[in-house]
């Protein structure tokens, strides 16, 4: 099987955990020439890609509409390309004679946060979309906060929201009509109120009416739609359909809204399993796969944000590390997903983790952005492994970075960075010319911490049996996500 496949961006999240999907499962994977698709402010170039989609030799295809069309994930925020030059990229699906599996999104409730200006903008706009659409909000409170916004700039922001509901309209249109096999479409950070609500249920009642609601999704999140999509689609190949039994942390607290949802922790879940191409069960014994859900105490906080940890946890977390270790001794598969922050993990619970588990007998683990980030890329990972006929390589490793990642430079690493860059008075939100000064800061705190705390050695023991280092590269210029490789000194070679 071979997979060409479109990115939503250049992030690693995007662009290189679909491949590692396709790795550890033994498929092949082709990707557009790495400039095709731009980077952070700059656009993608859309033009090329969809040349490079009538060119690519696959037997599937896995495309970013954000992409193909506006040129990524930032720039389907703008207004830079207009409905008729998107309807005129669209059309190239139409020629591709091959299962064409598509995600989009439902566009984000506020702007990209590329300057510290901005960022005020950014709050301003993200509370003018939800009071948008919250009972009992009056006009003149909704003018008095869009007075504060430079009306160019909330313009753009509404503009391009119309476009992209027009251009989702039409992808649906395309799945009636069997240009599209799957249509996977995300809510990209919202929250219980906002404009993204009414967009979702004229979306929703088009493929209703349209009788092809098994051919549609819309679910939260955006970064994890592309690997849960190559997931999806390497299932539909090989036609297999994972059961999957769900283990929350505390059952009560699956059922709370986490930070940038709109829905609770439980639906959540139910929508990535059913998107992914998996069945949710309820008999522990004829699990395929187990997703164990390290759910928040109270109200998620966000980690990137400084919000506070508690950790005064350990009692509750001893009790779910005996679970975890009882799931292992009866031989169950097991995806961790922790969602007890936003943007990192919980440092009770991967401490513990590591100092008590054999984390290499998880099926996968993960712990950034969203919620809904975190459920989908545990569950594609997790499948991932339950499928794996190809690198036994790969299929470690990806356990050991996405700790070394979500815990060790998310919430460890990450908010020593951000004091750095604020005491120097440099943007966590575009590090400038000050790039690649902090992304070196980064790694000589990454080494220091793992030279204090004798459980990082369990995450750069290399697959030669040899002491690795991890190396750090910011691949935008700004501290919010990282990507991380395992640098094995002596490769090919065991102790």
């Amino acid at each position: 099987m071979k997979i060409a496949f479109v990115p939503l961006d250049d992030r690693p999240c995007n662009l290189v955990f679909p491949t590692q999907i396709c790795d550890c499962a033994g498929v092949d994977i082709i990707s557009p020439p790495k400039k095709y698709l731009g980077r952070f402010m700059n656009p993608g170039k859309s033009n090329l890609i969809g040349k490079w989609l009538l060119t690519a030799d696959a037997d599937v295809y896995v495309i970013s509409s954000d992409m193909l069309l506006y040129g990524g994930l930032i720039a389907s925020r703008t207004t830079e390309t207009t409905y008729k030059q998107a309807i005129q990229r669209l059309s190239i699906l139409s020629k591709i004679k091959k299962p064409v599996y598509v995600f989009s999104t439902i566009m984000r409730l506020t702007i990209t946060a590329s300057s510290e200006k901005l960022a005020q903008y950014w709050e301003y706009i993200m509370e003018f979309s939800t009071i948008s659409d919250r009972p009992g909000i009056t006009e003149d409170q909704i003018l008095e906060l869009k007075n504060k916004i430079p009306s160019d700039i909330l313009s753009q922001f509404l503009d391009a929201r119309a476009r992209n509901f027009k251009i989702n309209n039409e992808l649906i249109s395309m799945a009636d009509e069997a240009d599209i096999r799957f249509l996977l479409i995300g809510k990209e950070d919202v929250a219980q109120f906002g404009l993204h609500r009414k967009e979702e249920r004229d979306l929703k009642k088009l493929y209703n009416d349209l009788n092809i609601f098994e051919k549609v999704r819309i679910i939260n999140g955006a970064d994890e739609l592309g690997l849960m999509m190559v997931t999806r689609a390497i299932l539909d190949h090989k036609s297999i359909k994972p059961k999957i039994f769900v283990k929350y942390s505390n059952d009560i607290q699956s059922n709370i809204i986490s930070m940038y949802e709109d829905r609770s922790i439980n639906v959540v879940v139910n929508d990535h399993i059913n998107a992914i191409g998996a069945t949710r069960i309820f008999n522990l014994n004829e699990a395929d796969l187990v997703l164990y859900i390290n759910t928040p105490d109270g109200k998620q906080e966000d980690l990137f944000l400084q919000g506070s940890t508690r950790l005064d946890r350990a009692l509750q977390v001893q009790k779910e590390i005996e679970e975890i270790k009882r799931l292992i001794d009866e031989d169950k598969l097991i995806a961790v997903a922790d969602v007890a922050y936003c943007n990192g993990a919980d440092p009770v619970f991967a401490e513990a983790l590591l100092q008590n588990i054999d984390i290499s007998k998880l099926a996968s683990f993960a712990a950034w952005n969203t919620t809904s980030n975190t459920i989908g890329s545990a569950l594609a990972f997790g499948i991932a492994r339950l499928t794996a006929h190809g690198s036994q390589h790969t299929a470690n490793s990806l356990i050991l970075e996405r700790f070394a990642d979500d815990y060790l430079y998310q919430s460890v690493v990450r908010p020593k960075v951000i004091k750095y860059c604020k005491e120097n008075n440099i943007s966590i939100y575009n590090l400038g010319d000050d790039w690649k000064s902090v992304e070196k800061d980064a790694n000589k705190l990454m080494k220091e911490e793992i030279a204090q705390n004798r459980n990082w050695s369990l995450i750069i023991a290399c697959p030669s049996g040899r002491r690795g280092h991890w190396s750090l590269k910011l691949p935008w210029p700004r501290v919010f996500e990282a990507g991380l490789e395992l640098k094995d000194p002596n490769p090919g070679k065991k102790d």
